[in-house]
């Protein structure tokens, strides 16, 4: 018995894609998998200073009662940048830049208002950090942080 059914995916607010009605099993695994992986982020190469590799990303803790919202900082390092926009600042609105520094060297990440009023309202936000060197000028870099 073949039935036909519309599916519908998408990764985020306004991102929803219809998928043709009838799929076989290869194609509905692999959409699976681009849904579940969707929201992750793939980057190679941020040394943490002086441990030398990249981690994955570490979840960050549910938001807090305070409303504070943990961002997800990729390529990240055993000594870690911790990206957190707090509860206070969420509810302000405006544009934000938060220091996301670590013990070996310097980030900042800018928020525009609409990117903190997409957050603040629960939807996925993704932005480039600055672009610096570690602390001993090698590996110009960024990070990708993702909220929610």
């Amino acid at each position: 018995m073949n039935k036909s059914h519309a599916i519908r995916v998408g990764l985020g607010a306004g991102d929803s894609r219809e998928m043709p009605a009838s799929i076989d099993r290869r194609q509905f695994s692999a959409a699976a998998v681009l849904a579940l992986l969707g929201g992750a982020t793939i980057t190679a190469g941020c040394g943490g200073g002086s441990s030398g590799s990249p981690t994955a990303p570490t979840p960050p803790p549910q938001t807090q009662a305070t409303g504070d919202n943990y961002g997800v900082v990729s390529a990240n390092h055993a000594s870690p940048h911790i990206a957190v926009i707090r509860g206070s600042q969420l509810s302000a609105g405006g544009a934000l830049t938060l220091d996301i520094s670590n013990t070996f060297h310097t980030h900042s990440l800018s928020l525009t208002s609409s990117q903190m009023t997409q957050i603040a309202g629960g939807a996925r936000v993704a932005q480039l950090s600055s672009r610096n060197p570690h602390s001993d000028g090698s590996d110009m870099h960024d990070h990708l942080v993702t909220f929610n």
